[in-house]
């Protein structure tokens, strides 16, 4: 669906660590918090699938033929947050060595759009992956600093059987009346 190039972004304050079950076993696996990752326009429409995205979070601003400035339509509204989580890949970059961590395939969660004046949009985002001890450590050591990501964002991801589902309207199993319809 969209292929953010690598560029500057914060890694956040904390990451949440807990365990997944695959099967029956339990597997490490951790939420890693992903802020302002700058969108451009059309990155913007690609992730919104509509290429009328950009236009309905922007307005122009600003009198006569210099240079209008574009900014936020909605500015009461801080953020608006997507309700899917995605399927997708992560590179995540550290410091002046650009020591890289490939997740590979991760889930994409919590992907939050903040308009921002000028026209670009704020993309904050969870990734939630199984990064090995070494890759712990490392990002540990740049919680809530600047680095640099790659952020691939595929398909929407399934739900899992887990996931309650759909309840009927009707509380009343097939049937049954309701006392209402029988005495009328």
């Amino acid at each position: 669906m969209l292929s953010i190039s690598k560029r500057p972004c914060r890694l956040g304050p904390s990451i949440n660590l807990r365990s997944e079950k695959h099967g029956d076993d339990d597997v490490p696996a951790c939420d890693i918090a992903i802020e302002g990752l700058m969108l451009e326009p059309e990155e913007l429409n690609a992730l919104l699938e509509d290429p009328n995205a950009h236009k309905a979070f922007f307005a122009k601003a600003g009198n006569g033929k210099a240079g209008k400035l574009t900014e936020p339509m909605f500015r009461q509204l801080k953020a608006f947050v997507m309700r899917n989580k995605f399927e997708g890949g992560a590179v995540l970059t550290f410091g002046l060595t650009e020591r890289e961590i490939d997740f590979g395939e991760v889930k994409l969660a919590k992907l939050t759009l903040e308009p921002m004046v000028g026209g670009l949009t704020s993309l904050s985002l969870q990734v939630q992956a199984h990064p090995d001890e070494r890759g712990m450590g490392e990002l540990m050591s740049f919680l809530n600093r600047e680095i640099d990501a790659a952020i691939e964002i595929g398909a929407r991801a399934e739900k899992g059987k887990r996931a309650q589902q759909d309840l009927p309207l009707s509380t009343f199993g097939e049937g049954e009346q309701t006392e209402e319809a029988v005495t009328h």
